[in-house]
């Protein structure tokens, strides 16, 4: 097998379970929710956990401000994407690299980017100068300056 099938091989072996269906539902425009492929469809996230997460961040980091401008790119439902909550980035932190392994594979096949597990994301809630952040390998919290730069994910909160 060449390099480029054991590849492909390896990025699928996690996004489908044995039945064919990916191991979470994909959400794709006109409010159409997959657990298969659709051909002529554009997904625009994934569901996991009362969230849709969006395939997309930047390509690079941003002030807090910014981060949530970004995320309000992403609607739906009638609900405004935010850089998640605390509860949504405890949940990913508490389910395990495993389960974040399995999103992000999940989230290149469908032409989106893999989380950086071990980078800081933004966290909705500012309160004065200071905003959390989340940092999924450290498992931990932390509150910056908002005018610090660090990655942004939409998160829709459902």
């Amino acid at each position: 097998m060449n390099a480029q099938n054991l590849f492909l091989v390896n990025l699928l072996n996690g996004v489908f379970d044995e039945n064919g269906n990916f191991y979470f539902s994909v959400v794709y425009e006109g409010d159409v929710v997959s657990k298969m492929p659709l051909e002529g469809k554009h997904p625009i996230g994934v569901y996991f956990d009362n969230y849709l997460i969006g395939l997309n961040e930047p390509p690079f980091c941003m002030t807090h401000d910014a981060a949530m401008q970004f995320c309000a790119k992403l609607n739906y439902q009638g609900k405004i994407a935010t850089p998640g909550g605390r509860d949504f980035w405890m949940k990913l932190v508490q389910c395990g690299k495993d389960i974040v392994d399995r999103l992000n594979r999940l989230f290149v096949y469908l032409g989106g980017q893999a989380l950086k597990f071990d980078e800081r994301y933004w966290v909705v809630g500012k309160k004065s100068k200071r905003a959390w952040t989340c940092n999924m390998k450290n498992h931990d919290f932390y509150r910056y300056l908002s005018e610090g730069l660090f990655w942004t994910r939409p998160v829709v909160s459902l």
